[in-house]
């Protein structure tokens, strides 16, 4: 858990750098996805490739280990660290000669002329569960550079080029955190991937950008911290935000 968690803080740190490299090399051609092996970013590929799109996935999961995960045609795999910028360069590079230029990145749909970057971060930025510091911290981080990298691309004029969006989910049906109990399953129940990811690619391809929050808690969570702190504990004690790890300690 130590592991995956320091790969989340440190791919945050280079989302920035992952979003100037694609610009720089973007072109009409293929849909690239981080983290593509498993969970949400797995079933995007699935949702895309069923659309006949041509999909380049990133993962730093060796494919080999996954024997569960089912072959995706019209696919290529990379071992890619997104930790590693100059990793993640060489990588662009080696997909843009075999597939051609990304114009999609992440879990993101072409439009026109247009093209999408797409954040996936979760409602624990907003939350801060007990015993995710470490998670809740990069995912907030996320979030907060989502909306720098929309602002910036707006000042410079970039906005008729590029749509960002940014995605808060609550908690996912992956392995990620299938360790974790729910902490109220009628308040916050579990999402499937393959839900979030249906709704992504439905929303990316609306165009307009913007922020996509599921499930229906999630869109009132960004407005916690305007309740007075008494609220905000009763609130927590209601969800059992921070009970959720207790059978961890």
């Amino acid at each position: 858990m130590a592991e995956e968690s320091c790969i989340v803080v440190a791919g945050t740190a280079v989302i920035s750098g992952l979003a100037f490299l694609w610009t720089k090399y973007r072109n009409q051609g293929s849909i690239l996805v981080i983290g593509g092996l498993s969970g949400l970013g797995h079933e995007t590929v699935q949702l895309y490739q069923a659309k006949g799109a041509e999909v380049a996935i990133l993962d730093i999961k060796d494919e080999a280990s996954l024997p569960e995960v089912p072959d995706i045609p019209a696919s290529k795999y990379y071992k890619c660290d997104v930790s590693d910028n100059s990793e993640v360069k060489a990588i662009l590079n080696k997909v843009r000669v075999e597939l051609g230029s990304p114009d999609i990145l992440i879990n993101c749909a072409a439009i026109p002329k247009r093209s999408s970057i797409v954040n996936i971060s979760s409602v624990v930025a907003h939350l801060y569960p007990a015993g995710l510091s470490h998670y809740a911290s990069s995912k907030a981080g996320l979030s907060a550079l989502h909306h720098c990298l929309e602002a910036e691309a707006r000042w410079l004029g970039y906005t008729k080029q590029i749509e960002f969006f940014l995605v808060e989910v609550g908690q996912m049906d992956t392995p990620l955190f299938s360790w974790i109990k729910p902490p109220n399953s009628l308040l916050a129940p579990v999402l499937e991937p393959v839900y979030a990811a249906e709704k992504i690619v439905s929303a990316v391809s609306s165009g307009g950008g913007g922020v996509i929050r599921l499930p229906m808690y999630a869109s009132w969570v960004c407005g916690y911290d305007m309740l007075p702190v008494r609220v905000q504990r009763f609130a927590r004690y209601i969800m059992g935000v921070d009970e959720a790890l207790a059978h961890c300690k």
